[in-house]
């Protein structure tokens, strides 16, 4: 073999060497990386295996205050600490429908009437109804049907003219600013009056409250519930905030519009509704807009006016949170309470201290304020959310102003250790209907009677326009 021969060979063995040893110690250097890894992968599933306290769970969904929230459930302790039960459940309220507007494509509106105690509007409206071939819907104030020239008129657009009535309430009164008592008075006799000028058991469906406020308490749907009543009806469209103008450029399928019983409404009504004549525009009741049967109408099987008012039965008030603007008459026995410890004063900004009261404890709930003019009215205003303030100020509480359960009750509490049991007064026995002399003559006077007026005759509707 040649010396160069030799050289070669030398040469090749010598880095076939050098790679398996290269290799050799690559594979040593990997297999150590290898170990390393899994001793730590080892001490980490251990470490999670013991369970520290810094481990998050993960998020599920839980309830709370009626929303889905998310929240990390903890990890679970050793002894549990079972979960407080709530201080007080909120109570579901079964509320009436409100109607304000009927959803509907075809070209028919509802026209309302409210008050009616205005004899001669009621006349020129009824006249102009007539001519152009309105259903009206009357709210009469009940109290103005004891004339008996009104209830001879109602009679006249129920049996005459087809227009159909809704309860108006007794005296205009703000519902939830009454007793249980009052409060069923003004509603119950409204319903009666009307039986009694139209003298008939005429069976009404809704009701419209002192501008259509306090549709939200519970006590009248409770109360409305009883009678068997189907709702509430409000309005969409005001004769007495648009002019003659803006009335037509409204008109519009479903509208329900108000109109006042006054000389300047009613004028303003007659022009509206012979546009929406020209228009091709149905004006029915609104009993018939809302898709209701008509009013049932039927002869009494007993004497009307020796009819005993039907109270409120059963009903609790429920557990409720009250904020501002608000309307009820929870509002309001909150108020009653607040006032008397003094809290809710003239000066809403500035609570006097309360003063102790030196007499016994009140048996009756309206006799606790009878010494000061009331500040309750239902509505929770500035001046009640100052008044709840200042008393959460007074036990340390943030300032939020808002009467959830849990400070009511508190309220209560001290109302009651200073004051005594809050009972709203009750009179003894049901009180009927009382006629007077210009009621007892009702069933003498024929339903009949012309709608024009005995001295100064009402403009035809084609005179206005």
């Amino acid at each position: 073999m040649s010396r160069k021969s030799y050289n070669r060979h030398d040469r090749f063995f010598i880095f076939l060497i050098t790679a398996l040893c290269l290799c050799a110690a690559a594979l040593v250097a990997a297999l150590s990386v290898q170990s390393h890894l899994n001793a730590r992968t080892d001490a980490v599933i251990q470490t999670l295996a013991d369970g520290p306290e810094d481990t998050v769970a993960p998020l599920t969904m839980v309830v709370a205050d009626s929303q889905l929230t998310a929240t990390a459930t903890p990890a679970p302790a050793e002894e549990p600490t079972p979960t407080p039960a709530p201080t007080a459940t909120l109570t579901p309220v079964e509320y009436l429908p409100v109607y304000t507007r009927a959803d509907t494509e075809e070209k028919v509106i509802a026209i309302t009437l409210d008050d009616c105690s205005s004899l001669e509007s009621l006349k020129y409206a009824a006249l102009a109804a007539n001519e152009y071939g309105a259903k009206l819907t009357l709210f009469p104030v009940a109290s103005s049907l004891l004339k008996s020239d009104n209830a001879a008129a109602l009679r006249t657009c129920v049996f005459d003219l087809g227009f159909e009535v809704e309860n108006r309430t007794l005296n205009n009164s703000t519902l939830y600013a009454l007793s249980d008592f009052e409060m069923a008075n003004e509603i119950w006799t409204a319903d009666t009056a009307v039986d009694y000028a139209l003298n008939k058991d005429y069976g009404m469906h809704l009701l419209r409250t002192k501008g259509g406020l306090g549709v939200s308490d519970p006590r009248t749907h409770a109360y409305l519930r009883q009678l068997g009543y189907d709702g509430f009806v409000t309005w969409n469209i005001s004769g007495a905030s648009c002019d003659i103008d803006r009335l037509r450029e409204t008109l519009s399928p479903g509208n329900i519009y108000l109109f006042n019983c006054t000389k300047d409404e009613v004028v303003k009504l007659a022009e509206f509704m012979k546009f929406a004549q020209s228009r091709g525009y149905a004006m029915v009741t609104v009993n018939e807009l809302l898709g209701f049967p008509a009013n049932s109408c039927a002869d009494p099987a007993d004497d009307i006016i020796t009819r005993t008012l039907v109270q409120l039965e059963g009903y609790e008030s429920p557990v409720m949170q009250y904020t501002q603007g608000d309307r009820s008459h929870g509002v309001y026995v909150l108020q009653m309470m607040l006032q008397k410890l003094g809290y809710l004063t003239d000066d809403s900004t500035t609570p006097t201290p309360a003063v102790e009261d030196a007499t016994p404890a009140p048996t009756n709930f309206l006799d606790s304020v009878i010494a000061t003019a009331s500040l309750a009215d239902g509505v929770y205003g500035q001046a009640t959310v100052s008044a709840v303030m200042a008393f959460q100020a007074s036990r340390g509480l943030p300032c939020t102003g808002v009467a959830t359960v849990e400070l009511q009750q508190m309220i209560a509490e001290e109302y009651e250790s200073r004051f005594g049991t809050m009972v709203e007064a009750t009179p003894s026995a049901p009180v009927a209907p009382v006629a007077t002399a210009e009621t007892s003559d009702f069933e003498s006077i024929s339903s009949g009677v012309a709608l024009a007026p005995t001295s100064t005759p009402a403009p035809t509707p084609a005179a206005v326009g």
